[in-house]
Order: structure tokens, then sequence, then C-alpha cells
């Protein structure tokens, strides 16, 4: 499947960018690779519950910084603004689609190079966040145990809040634990990809671009 381009949406109004936005970003630099970068449009949202003052200064911030998007404008990625009405989009799809079609990273990768999706760029950079994720939340959980067991004579409302949020990182890291799962060899896309179908997709809009990888 070979892509006229990408649409990568940040929204402007953020007042900043967390650290999954970042993974995000960095997994998503993976799959589409340098060469493919030429093809992708970062689209900023929401221009209209901001300032042009604060947009401004936030596109710009995102454009020149190493650890926002920096590092794929440099490789030919271009960031556009999007007003929110049918017209803006379509003239962004339209200047995306006008690209000369190009396989992403991850696509030859896998095809080319019949790969296994953990031994891509994307699947071992995924391995590792999912990890540090995992990492995290399990050293959250041992500090929430042990404040557990310090609560001693505290309010009810302390202790209650304590196990209410032992049970959300408990959940977190079985979503966690899930996703990492899904990296484990197996059939699926790697098998639909190898049949050998050519088909040109003209524009893929990726949200959560972790779910290229599920099946």
């Amino acid at each position: 499947m070979k892509l006229a381009g990408v649409i990568y949406v940040h929204r402007i109004s953020d007042r900043r960018v967390g650290g999954i936005a970042r993974e995000n970003f960095r997994l998503f630099r993976s799959i589409c690779g340098t060469d493919a970068m030429r093809n992708v449009f970062i689209v900023t949202t929401m221009w209209e519950d901001v300032t042009e003052a604060v947009g401004e200064a936030r596109e710009f911030e995102l454009k020149t910084k190493p650890i926002f998007f920096q590092p794929a404008v440099d490789e030919g990625a271009q960031m556009l603004r999007h007003w929110n009405h049918a017209e803006s989009a379509r003239m962004i799809v339209q200047s995306l689609v006008e690209h000369s079609a190009r396989t992403l990273q991850m696509q030859r990768e896998l095809v080319d190079e019949g790969r296994r999706v953990p031994d891509t760029s994307a699947g071992r950079d995924l391995s590792t966040l999912l990890h540090e994720q995992e990492k995290r939340h399990q050293e959250e959980m041992q500090k929430l145990k042990e404040d557990l067991r310090n609560a001693g004579e505290s309010s009810g409302t302390e202790i209650k809040y304590l196990k209410e949020e032992l049970e959300k990182a408990k959940k977190e890291l079985k979503r966690i634990k899930k996703e990492e799962g899904k990296l484990r060899p197996r059939g699926g896309i790697r098998d639909w990809l190898r049949e050998g179908y050519r088909v040109e997709v003209r524009v893929l809009l990726c949200w959560k671009v972790y779910r290229i990888m599920e099946q």
C-alpha cells in the first residue's frame, strides 16, 4: 500500500505536549521513516480556541524544538493550520494527494525485508516505550502500596483515594501488558501485506499511531 501522504493531527490549544504525545510522535516517525517524511503534513487544529499570538508562539515552539516536531520538519514534513471548516480540510487533503506515493519505512521492513512486526524500527521503539511505561507504573504501584501500609490512622477519605489510585494503576499496567502482547510473533498484518495487494491509498489519517500495528 503506497501512500500519497500521512496527516498527523495536533491540537494547538494544548498548553503543553506531554510525554505520551511525544512518545506517540516518536513512534509515528519510526513508522514513516525519513524518506516518507516528505509526504507528511503535521496539521494543527483548534486555532479558534487560542489567540493568534498564543497560537503562533506555540506553533513556532513545536516547529523549532528537537523534542517536538523539529526533526520531522527538517526531514521534509510540513506544518499546516486547519481552520475548522470544510474548505480548509479540503485544501489540506488536496495538497497532500498531489504528492507522489511513497512506501513507509515500516511497510518496507515488513514486505521487502520480511521482518516480523517486533523486529521493525517501529516495533522496537514501541516495545521500548511500553517497557518504560510498565516500569513507571510498577514503581507507582509500589509507592501506593507503601502509602497504604503507612496510612495508619489516616482518614477514611485518604485511604479510599489511595485504593482508587492503586486500582487505576493496576488497570493501566494491565493495558500496557496487553499492548506488549500484540508485539509477540503471530499471523496478522505481516501475512496480510505479503499477500501481494497493491492498493494505492491516497491519504491516511493518523490519530493514535500505534493502532497501525493492530489486526
